[in-house]
């Protein structure tokens, strides 16, 4: 199972937690551009909602983000539908913010996971933002949940659904790809 942080926050905060330098593939995320003193020189990359949905394709396609740091139009290359190393439908995202739902809308029509994380202290703000989210149909998230990851939360839940629900297509697939194969007699 791998791990990616798609973040408009800055990269080098996010990096610098230990949790994500064990468990996190890679951080797409904003970056500053220093001189060699380290003295800012203004903003390197930073990360849009537009930015958030190329980086998606890039995982799909199996474009590490270290190649796509040296050249970005690498994510244009063209790779067989049929090679691309990770299925939007063997996709979870996670995201609190308008500028996920674009990522939101682009996985759960492609038969991925998009779940919405909302802080309901901030009562009238998330009212509005559930039902930015819900209303459309489809909707662009499975749920909405409270930022809490522990166990026995329902976005705990939800997310062990969701990866049961793709272990349990992979495994499918994999039947109904030997149940295909001639038998070959010895």
């Amino acid at each position: 199972m791998q791990f990616y942080i798609v973040s408009g926050g800055l990269g080098p905060i996010i990096r610098a937690c230990p949790t994500v330098a064990r468990h996190v593939t890679w951080v797409y995320a904003s970056e500053l551009d220093t001189d060699d003193r380290g003295i800012l020189r203004g903003v390197k990359r930073a990360v849009t909602f537009t930015e958030k949905t190329r980086y998606l394709f890039e995982i799909h396609k199996g474009i590490h983000g270290s190649r796509t740091e040296r050249n970005p139009l690498l994510v244009n290359a063209y790779v067989d539908p049929r090679r691309r190393p990770v299925p939007f439908a063997h996709m979870i995202y996670v995201g609190d913010g308008e500028t996920d739902i674009p990522c939101f809308s682009l996985l759960e029509a492609n038969g991925g996971f998009a779940f919405g994380v909302i802080d309901k202290s901030r009562e009238t703000a998330a009212r509005r933002k559930v039902l930015q989210l819900l209303a459309p149909r489809p909707a662009r998230v499975r749920s909405v949940h409270a930022p809490n990851y522990q166990p026995g939360t329902s976005l705990y839940e939800a997310l062990a659904l969701s990866i049961s629900s793709i272990g349990g297509r992979i495994e499918a697939l994999r039947e109904a790809a030997y149940a295909s194969r001639p038998v070959r007699s010895p």
